[in-house]
């Protein structure tokens, strides 16, 4: 018995195997056996193992068939928005900066486009695709997915795993400066600061050589570093002492040697 049509493939119903198949018209006739004997469910798989589009109107079918089950299941299933989610993961870190940059990041790329849409419509996977992503938002979407997951709110991710994996030309290679490239940075802000050739001359470029060479002496990340007064250094314990914002880590360094010139 012939039933529903794909392209150049059909659902025919095998009494034998007592399940439907999917049958290549023409002379080949190659079979792919779906496995059930539902019809309803053979005719969705025959079109997602065949590459068919699913149609607007059945999309919405479908779409309205899932929440009317996760009601069953927890009302509340149906009813969460990518904008709950996003605003518990920006306020999950213990770091106020870290939830300053997520919150920040939110406003920008894909996520204003998904935010008021249902986490339970599986059409965000497009919307999210068709938009290119960076290194971050894969990261992000990775760990919203599996948060909601841990919380139940859904059953699966929405955006299937392999479309956000970070490749290895995405990745970017993460390591300490060396002394000699840390000695090409500041000898180029002083010949800036000096205005001499082949660099212009630069108000800020002093200024500048300081900060990076308290970073290389300190090891303080780059806020932490800007962030520092008069007050964080004890010249009586020679002691510099600063509080790490993204960890509130209390962190003391010995004044010594170049810091200590440096600092004075």
């Amino acid at each position: 018995m012939d039933m529903e049509a794909i392209g150049e493939w059909k659902l025919v119903w095998r009494k034998q195997r007592n399940q439907w198949v999917a049958r290549e018209k023409g002379g080949k006739r190659r079979q792919i056996a779906l496995k059930t004997d539902n019809e309803e469910q053979a005719k969705m798989l025959l079109k997602q193992k065949l590459g068919a589009e699913v149609l607007p109107e059945e999309n919405r079918q479908h779409l309205e068939m899932a929440k009317a089950l996760l009601n069953l299941v927890g009302p509340e299933m149906a009813e969460r928005k990518w904008s709950d989610l996003m605003k518990l993961w920006v306020n999950k870190p213990p770091a106020q900066s870290t939830k300053d940059r997520r919150e920040a990041e939110m406003g920008r790329g894909v996520f204003p486009l998904i935010k008021d849409r249902l986490l339970c419509d599986r059409t965000v996977e497009s919307v999210i695709l068709n938009n290119k992503l960076g290194v971050f938002a894969k990261n992000s979407i990775t760990q919203m997915q599996n948060l909601a997951k841990d919380l139940g709110w859904i059953l699966h991710p929405m955006v299937k795993p392999i479309h956000l994996k970070v490749t290895k030309a995405e990745k970017r290679e993460r390591r300490a400066i060396t002394a000699d490239e840390h000695k090409l940075i500041t000898e180029a802000e002083d010949k800036a600061a000096k205005g001499v050739w082949p660099r212009t001359a630069s108000k800020n470029a002093k200024e500048k050589a300081n900060y990076y060479q308290l970073l290389f002496l300190t090891g303080a990340a780059q806020s932490d570093g800007a962030n520092l007064t008069s007050a964080n250094v004890d010249w009586k314990k020679k002691e510099l002492v600063f509080t790490r914002a993204k960890t509130q880590e209390e962190c003391k360094i010995a004044i010594s040697g170049s810091l200590e010139t440096l600092l004075k």
